[in-house]
């Protein structure tokens, strides 16, 4: 166990305890959010970019991953906005501790998949070197993971989008 893997641990821990706080309703859109809006933001950004790359000289590709990244915070926002409202609505409805374990879990597994997100981009930019990376129990661990979502989520979408689905 390295530096790599107690940072990992924290994060994930930070994550179970902040699912706690925020409870059941917001962590689970918290980690239907980013699925949803990686989906959405995946789909969307080639064509916003091309339409805005007719408007505006700049370089497609630092334009394509700004309005990725934007397309992906919108969206986001979007849905932690009406997770919110929900949420307020709910409290009518006192769930108490099992809104606060199930918090918990779900925010466990949405830090989880940021890790998952993180992972993927350092493994595909090597932007930490493979002899720091090969002593991390976790993050080879997390790097698996991080290819099996990620290449079954490219799967589905090519299925939806061909219609094949």
């Amino acid at each position: 166990m390295n530096l790599i893997d107690l940072i990992l641990i924290a994060l994930l821990g930070y994550g179970i305890i902040k699912g706690y706080s925020k409870g059941l309703i917001i962590e689970l859109s918290g980690f239907f959010g980013i699925f949803i809006s990686f989906f959405i933001s995946t789909n969307l950004d080639d064509i916003i970019s091309r339409q805005i790359v007719e408007l505006i000289n700049i370089n497609f590709d630092i334009l394509n991953i700004i309005v990725f990244i934007l397309i992906f915070l919108l969206s986001y926002s979007a849905i932690i906005f009406i997770a919110k409202g929900f949420t307020k609505l709910i409290k009518f409805v006192y769930l108490g501790l099992l809104n606060s374990l199930l918090g918990c879990l779900f925010g466990g597994l949405k830090f989880l998949l940021i890790l998952l997100i993180i992972s993927k981009i350092i493994f595909s930019f090597n932007l930490i070197p493979i002899k720091i990376i090969s002593e991390s129990n976790l993050m080879i661990q997390l790097h698996i993971l991080s290819e099996i979502i990620f290449n079954s989520v490219e799967i589905i979408n090519y299925k939806y989008t061909n219609n094949l689905i």
